[in-house]
């Protein structure tokens, strides 16, 4: 069987000359980029891949906050207090 390719072409202007661009969306886990049409700026399709700096920052300050939670149960525990 034989493979078929095609060229892509933007919907709005027919060019097929393209470019990716980051897209800030607030508080998301995962960085997005749009893929665009470098000759009109049309966003022809929208691409996610996961932030693993932002995800293991995420981790450490949740790890953080368990020690510090732990902590403070230990604390109360010897107080007789919990």
């Amino acid at each position: 069987m034989m493979a078929v390719y095609t060229n892509p072409i933007c919907p709005k202007c027919g060019k097929s000359h393209f470019g990716i661009r980051e897209i800030d969306v607030q508080d998301a886990n995962f960085r997005h980029f749009a893929i665009i049409c470098t000759s009109c700026g049309c966003i022809v399709s929208t691409e996610t891949m996961q932030d693993d700096d932002r995800q293991a920052k995420l981790e450490s300050a949740l790890n953080n906050i368990s020690n510090q939670l732990k902590g403070i149960v230990s604390a109360l525990q010897r107080h007789g207090i919990y």
